[in-house]
């Protein structure tokens, strides 16, 4: 029985697809590899009017730039968390201080807009 296929997504950057049958299997393959070993399931399935779908959706997209931006704010306050200790701190220049007062407080800022609350 050959494989029927029943969506095929490619990824922002379409170096690959991703093939769904109809028997719920998948199968990743780049562009090349869909061109080599898929060519007449692909063919036949494009010609039929189906088209692939971008893997993710413009929401999706959206929702993994916020997460990022949260992930990155988070780690700078992490990876700034030493120098605020009462010993380093003391250390620093006052210009520096400034600095890192300044930067913590826009990313706690960041987190705050952009992290969602389950209240």
């Amino acid at each position: 029985m050959s494989k029927v296929i029943s969506t095929a997504k490619y990824n922002s950057e379409e170096s690959w697809i991703t093939l769904t049958f109809e028997d719920e299997t998948t199968s990743q393959v780049s562009n090349d590899d869909v061109r080599r070993q898929y060519t007449d399931l692909y063919n036949k399935w494009l010609s039929e009017g189906n088209i692939p779908e971008p893997e993710f959706t413009p929401e999706e997209l959206a929702e993994q730039a916020r997460l990022e931006k949260v992930f990155e704010a988070k780690s700078y306050l992490a990876s700034t968390d030493f120098y605020m200790t009462v010993d380093k701190y003391a250390t620093l220049t006052e210009e520096r201080k400034a600095e890192l007062t300044q930067l913590r407080a826009e990313a706690r800022v960041l987190i705050n807009e952009l992290e969602v609350t389950d209240e």
